[in-house]
């Protein structure tokens, strides 16, 4: 093989040439509708009307979210709600002096809701 100092050019790709930037395009303005194009008034207050019925269907199933959140609750003994929640009473009871739990006392005893008990555990452990 023949190398270059010898005078003769070995055959080489030539290098890569850059790509030529594209022309910036212009930008183009938008336009109004054509009036023929423009939504009609009766059309602006079927839409009207269409939002006041979906935003009265809003409230409505708020409302009703509220009221079956609302249920009354069912306080039981924290030893008992503990059980029901897989959880050791005394974790029970540490979170009812911190105010973690829904608990009170109750003639002396402390009742509490198994919803809220594990509610914490799910948050303290993640199952």
């Amino acid at each position: 093989m023949q190398t270059r100092r010898q005078g003769i050019e070995l055959d080489r790709p030539k290098a890569k040439q850059r790509p030529k930037p594209k022309p910036k395009q212009p930008t183009v303005k938008a336009e109004l509708p054509k009036p023929e194009q423009q939504r009609t008034s009766a059309e602006f207050v079927a839409a009207l009307a269409t939002i006041d019925e979906l935003t009265l269907t809003v409230a409505t199933l708020r409302t009703q979210l509220a009221e079956r959140e609302a249920e009354p609750k069912i306080y039981v003994p924290l030893k008992e709600a503990a059980f029901d929640a897989s959880v050791r009473d005394n974790r029970a009871r540490v979170w009812h002096h911190k105010g973690l739990i829904d608990s009170r006392k109750d003639a002396g005893r402390i009742v509490a809701t198994v919803v809220s008990i594990i509610k914490r555990r799910i948050l303290a452990t993640g199952k």
